[in-house]
């Protein structure tokens, strides 16, 4: 493999991406996936819905990125419960003292 030309093209990218940026467009991105999943993708399954490949990158990404917000508010939440478990069962015995049992 020809690093240079590598090199090369990733820089052409990292500027293209600049003056895109300055525009206010999408960014373009170099992305290495294995010759299967590019098969996959392209083999019209429904996997793609009939997106286009960056479509469906971007969906993927976006998705991820949720779901990594929601696992850091809920491991935030779990973090919070532990804190204030003592209370929180003090709380629970004391309503639970008023109910009536038949």
């Amino acid at each position: 493999m020809d690093y240079r030309k590598l090199l090369k093209e990733y820089n052409s990218l990292l500027a293209e991406n600049n003056r895109l940026k300055e525009e206010n467009l999408k960014l373009r991105m170099l992305l290495g996936v294995t010759e299967k999943l590019h098969s996959e993708q392209d083999s019209g399954t429904e996997i793609s819905e009939g997106k286009t490949r960056s479509e469906l990158i971007e969906r993927a990404l976006r998705l991820y990125i949720a779901q990594k917000k929601r696992d850091k508010l809920n491991a935030r939440d779990v973090e919070i419960i532990h804190k204030r478990s003592d209370y929180l069962n003090e709380e629970a015995d004391d309503v639970l003292s008023y109910q009536i049992f038949k």
